[in-house]
């Protein structure tokens, strides 16, 4: 970020990309809902290709989910992997969000969650693997 007291992340300022939509893992799309929030990410477009930082729909936590707001994220090995096209056992079709770890704060929890609640800090693994988006955004479900 860059901010004196900023907290250590992926956001970027919506001026350093056009915007674009995400409406399902790994699909980029110009249909946005009215209600869905926007949030920024990096996005692999393809192998080898830059990564572009743009803003999308940020996600919902759905049943037994929690939607987490990302403080800090890293590029795993397996990251690059995917986004040099060599890694088909992980079957992590492009457009999309690269980025395993996070660390965060839980935002919103989804229905049947019962061990977490909205303010806890959380850190894990996530996305990367079946089209799954990752973590080098802004928030991850």
């Amino acid at each position: 970020m860059g901010r004196p007291g900023a907290r250590a992340g992926v956001i970027a300022d919506a001026a350093l990309a056009p915007e674009v939509t995400m409406t399902s893992p790994g699909r980029l799309n110009g249909d946005r809902h009215a209600d869905q929030l926007p949030m920024m990410a990096a996005i692999a477009e393809s192998s080898g290709e830059p990564i572009r930082v743009s803003s999308i729909d940020r996600p919902e936590a759905g049943a037994g989910q929690v939607l987490v707001r990302i403080h800090a994220s890293g590029v795993n090995p397996l990251d690059t992997k995917i986004y040099a096209g060599e890694a088909p056992h992980a079957r992590h079709p492009l457009p999309a969000i690269l980025g395993l770890d996070l660390a965060g704060v839980v935002d919103a929890v989804g229905s049947s969650v019962e061990r977490f609640r909205p303010g806890d800090e959380v850190y894990g693994t996530t996305g990367d693997v079946g089209g799954h988006p990752g973590t080098l955004a802004q928030f991850a479900a």
